[in-house]
C-alpha cells in the first residue's frame, strides 16, 4: 500500500496511472497489472 501526503507525489501518481492505462489500452492488454493500478488508485484517494 502506498501512502502519499505530498501533493506533488500524488500528482505524479495520477500521471503514472493515466500513462499505465493509456499504454495498456494501446496494447489491447486487458490483463493489466491490477495490483499496481489498485495501489495507485488507493494512493491518489488517500
Amino acid at each position: 500500500q502506498i501512502n502519499v501526503d505530498n501533493p506533488q507525489e500524488k500528482k505524479n501518481l495520477k500521471e503514472k496511472l493515466s500513462q499505465l492505462i493509456t499504454e495498456h489500452i494501446q496494447q489491447n492488454d486487458i490483463k493489466l497489472n491490477v495490483e499496481e493500478l489498485q495501489s495507485l488508485k488507493a494512493a491518489i484517494k488517500g
